[in-house]
């Protein structure tokens, strides 16, 4: 179980971060056609190659956060720098989660306060899935078996509008998109894989796991896409939910919250455990932690993902490459 645990503690932190609205799965995957089933195979497999490692090396180093297996490994400087670039990382993209869980109230009531009530079930949600590696797998279980019967139901109930896969078929474009995203995803769930993979009883296994849940996640959501045939809305998964009426709306709702509690649980506990290792004492790591993700959700949701969230994104999806090379 603690090699499984490792492929949930990655779900939980990826989930809401990449997945479970469609947009990037039809940008990273669908976009390219045919070539997508090969950009979903090729991700898979970078995932549980990058998880292995990270795995490898935290059993080795026993380092608790993912810049504190970098210093370790490397040296402190290119701990020092990976801790900057990949604090501004989970903290935008905690921003990013609190706005998210404040749209998904303001759509789930109608009252002056659903936003901010919103926000505050998100926050308290995701610091219970934060108490621990073992809580963030459970939640990440959980997120990942709703999301992946969500887009099941959607794959067979939403009539077919378009072709089987939609946009011209780009083998090479899709493969290496597939190992981007596998980039960009594993550098989120980074620090929940060190820390999981410390007690992982075998690498190998623990990279098998998270490649193989990882397919299993995208294989329905992205056939679900396909079928639509329109890539264009902001949000697919939604906009195919919304043709089954209320049902509809409230599963994608319900889907998305969950998706938003554990991507931002598992970045508070980064966060958390970061600060802890920085020096701030234990009790005001945590609050720390939510406050600033609550201060950064005021700039709002679309701001955040739209521009400063993809230019960290990338920047940061360069680290495990590094890692490699330097290995």
């Amino acid at each position: 179980m603690a090699d499984v645990r490792v492929a949930l503690a990655a779900a939980a932190a990826i989930i809401g971060a990449g997945f479970a609205s469609g947009r990037e799965l039809a940008a990273f995957f669908v976009a390219h056609g045919n070539g997508c089933w090969l950009g979903a195979v090729l991700c898979s497999a970078a995932a549980g190659a990058g998880t292995a490692l990270l795995v490898r090396l935290a059993r080795r180093t026993q380092a608790e956060t993912l810049p504190r297996l970098y210093a370790l490994v490397m040296d402190e400087r290119c701990g020092e720098a990976v801790q900057i670039a990949y604090t501004l990382l989970l903290l935008i993209l905690a921003g990013a989660m609190v706005s998210a869980a404040g749209e998904l109230g303001a759509l789930a009531l109608s009252s002056r306060y659903a936003r901010a009530a919103g926000m505050a079930l998100g926050l308290a949600a995701a610091m219970q899935a934060s108490r621990s590696p073992r809580v963030l797998a459970a939640t990440g279980a959980f997120t990942a078996a709703a999301t992946a019967g969500y887009y099941t139901w959607l794959l067979l109930a939403v009539p077919r509008a378009g072709s089987a896969t939609a946009g011209e078929s780009s083998f090479a474009a899709a493969g290496a998109m597939g190992v981007l995203y596998a980039a960009l995803n594993l550098t989120i769930a980074g620090g929940v894989i060190c820390a999981a993979g410390r007690r992982a009883a075998s690498p190998l296994r623990a990279g098998l796991w998270t490649g193989g849940l990882l397919l299993a996640l995208l294989v329905p959501a992205c056939a679900a896409i396909a079928r639509a045939g329109d890539l264009s809305p902001a949000l697919p998964s939604v906009a195919m939910a919304a043709k089954m009426g209320a049902a509809g709306f409230w599963a994608s709702l319900g889907v998305m919250a969950c998706a938003v509690a554990s991507t931002l649980g598992a970045a508070l506990y980064c966060l958390r455990e970061q600060l802890r290792l920085a020096g701030l004492p234990e009790a005001a790591c945590l609050p720390a932690a939510a406050l600033g993700a609550l201060l950064l959700s005021s700039v709002g949701f679309a701001p955040i993902v739209d521009v400063v969230y993809p230019l960290l994104g990338f920047l940061c999806a360069i680290l495990l490459p590094a890692l490699a090379v330097f290995l």
